[in-house]
């Protein structure tokens, strides 16, 4: 069975800029925290490659460069498996997607995610939606990112396939602010993100936050946490408000 992966997704305001530059020296940040050293990252030409400061810094720069991508050190041999799958940590920073970040639950818990992150309040401030679960590396990483990758845990026809890009269709078509993804674990909301919500939808969100699991207010976002049964039945209702993207019509 797949080792356990803990994942954060964040998105970015709507409104919001992000310097690719300054995204690096978070990212890198982020990396220190953990104690865990950067050996690769992605080049524009869509390859994993050793990290160099030099060519890092000339890929951030590159007019068509789409994000910053790194990763720790590999596990396997070169090309024994798909190379951004090959690491324990990673952080993936896409204009169009937002960043996901991936650690090995035998390097940090889910919980010790959720709070690295928090530690970076400057880059936190970027972002408008917050989830964060544990999953096998290869689908936690292609949900994160919109995509469906299935293993064994997933196979090819698993009933669930077709939720995953939901939400990434719900952005290429410009009404995401209508709608959260799911209901996760972990779910933080910005103030904006709320209100950005129609007004129905708004309402039986919060109804719902306020009857399952616990809410709180955690560095200026709604935190919304849950498990088992109070988020089965969160989803529930909200599939029936029409409020989660990944069971829309």
């Amino acid at each position: 069975m797949s080792r356990p992966y803990n994942f954060l997704v964040a998105h970015l305001k709507k409104e919001g800029s992000a310097q690719l530059p300054a995204v690096s020296v978070s990212l890198r940040e982020w990396f220190g925290q953990l104690g865990v050293a950067i050996e690769r990252f992605g080049n524009n030409a869509g390859k994993v490659v050793k990290f160099s400061e030099k060519n890092h810094q000339k890929n951030l720069l590159a007019p068509d460069s789409a994000g910053v991508t790194l990763y720790s050190e590999r596990i396997w041999s070169k090309d024994e498996c798909d190379e951004s799958m090959n690491c324990h940590v990673s952080a993936v920073f896409l204009h169009d997607n937002g960043l996901l970040l991936s650690v090995a639950d035998e390097v940090m818990s889910l919980e010790q995610l959720i709070e690295s992150f928090w530690r970076l309040e400057d880059f936190a401030e970027l972002f408008e939606y917050l989830y964060a679960y544990q999953e096998s590396q290869g689908y936690g990483t292609g949900f994160g990112l919109g995509f469906y990758t299935p293993d064994e845990l997933h196979p090819l026809m698993w009933e669930g396939r077709n939720q995953v890009g939901k939400w990434a269709a719900s952005t290429r078509n410009s009404v995401d602010a209508h709608y959260i993804r799911d209901v996760f674990d972990f779910n933080g909301f910005s103030e904006e993100k709320l209100n950005a919500l129609p007004a129905q939808k708004q309402r039986a969100l919060e109804s719902v936050m306020n009857r399952f699991g616990e809410r709180q207010l955690q560095n200026g976002w709604n935190v919304w946490r849950m498990t088992g049964d109070d988020q089965c039945n969160a989803r529930k209702e909200l599939i029936a408000s029409d409020v989660l993207a990944a069971f829309s019509a």
